[in-house]
């Protein structure tokens, strides 16, 4: 989980970072909540936003977070769920072992710079996602808040920063515009501005229904994208528009469709900026049960996340944009709800 500094679209990817798995498909109009096409409902959960209770299933219950690989979990978060298999509550905790953590540079991981916080999701009686809170131990907290159109494509999510006594410190809106059911454009707006402060555009070819490259003002970062043939993302090739900085990340799969390594590089300074992430499984889970992070991809692991998981309900959930690996903490596992920018926080496990 991020710190409260952070953009809030920061603060949902590094949920999905922890708690997604499924894959994606090549799909047309489906609605948010529908992987596969024409079928209603692409993880057998129904769509999220009908109402519609989960099934049984592998849900994550807790994530545990090796910091240094000492073999001591100094990180842990616990999930909690409602009685349909929504998921309601994320509490992280953090207990210092005494030995440094690792410098992550690139990404985050939770660490002690998130001691003891929660996030808190909320659904409107369409079964939608709502609003999502996060709190700080110190009290400080966001508040994101979601208002979809009647076609079930998100509109705008508007983030308010609070500081521990309530007073608001920061507000930020983003805007998303649709071409049918593709994602085109996100613009984010401060309070009392008329123009955006800052654009994500879209690009694709033809009717293809997956985006081919975004670009980004703020960062000023164009990213071309390629996709597998299964309808997940096999590299990201990152260019400066107003520089020669380059960034790629290179995306390994199973023959079971399931992510096995992540690697990333950096033209800034290689030597920091070049790491993999290794993912292992279970049976036939296409959820990892344990994720290594190796910082300068030399063989030597700095740090190690172990997912576990408890059969219950289990209900897929519809979140913000899948903003072209623009936030810091990327899923790939995240199914990607092709065209629309969107992805499930998917803690159901198959």
């Amino acid at each position: 989980m991020t710190s409260l500094s952070r953009w809030l679209w920061v603060v949902l990817a590094a949920t999905l970072a922890v708690g997604c798995g499924g894959s994606g498909s090549s799909g047309g109009d489906d609605p948010p909540g529908d992987d596969t096409p024409g079928n209603g409902g692409g993880d057998d959960g129904g769509d999220p936003g009908d109402g519609e209770p989960g099934i049984a299933s592998e849900r994550i219950a807790t994530v545990r977070y090796d910091l240094d690989n000492n073999g001591v979990f100094e990180g842990v978060r616990q999930f909690s769920y409602d009685t349909e298999g929504r998921l309601v509550r994320e509490q992280y905790t953090y207990t210092d072992d005494g030995e440094q953590d690792a410098d992550f540079v690139s990404f985050s991981l939770s660490s002690d710079d998130d001691a003891n916080s929660v996030l808190e999701y909320s659904y409107g009686t369409d079964g939608r996602l709502e609003s999502i809170r996060q709190t700080q131990d110190d009290g400080r907290y966001i508040d994101t808040t979601y208002d979809w159109n009647d076609d079930g494509w998100l509109n705008t999510s508007t983030q308010m920063i609070y500081s521990a006594a309530g007073a608001l410190q920061f507000a930020t809106q983003q805007h998303l515009e649709h071409d049918g059911s593709r994602l085109v454009k996100v613009e984010e707006y401060l309070p009392n501005e008329p123009d955006p402060e800052s654009t994500i555009t879209f690009f694709y070819d033809g009717s293809d229904p997956l985006p081919i490259a975004s670009e980004d003002t703020r960062s000023k970062v164009r990213t071309d994208i390629t996709w597998t043939g299964f309808g997940k993302p096999d590299a990201f090739a990152r260019s400066g528009l107003n520089s020669d900085l380059t960034s790629s990340t290179d995306l390994i799969y199973d023959a079971q469709e399931r992510l096995v390594e992540r690697r990333f590089t950096s033209s800034i300074n290689p030597s920091v900026n070049f790491y993999t992430w290794f993912f292992e499984y279970s049976g036939d889970q296409d959820r990892p049960s344990v994720q290594l992070i190796d910082m300068q991809s030399d063989g030597t692991i700095e740090a190690r996340l172990e997912f576990e998981t408890e059969t219950a309900i289990c209900q897929q959930v519809v979140a913000f944009l899948w903003g072209a690996e623009s936030a810091e903490e990327p899923d790939e596992l995240a199914p990607y709800v092709p065209g629309t920018g969107y992805v499930h926080i998917s803690q159901c496990v198959e």
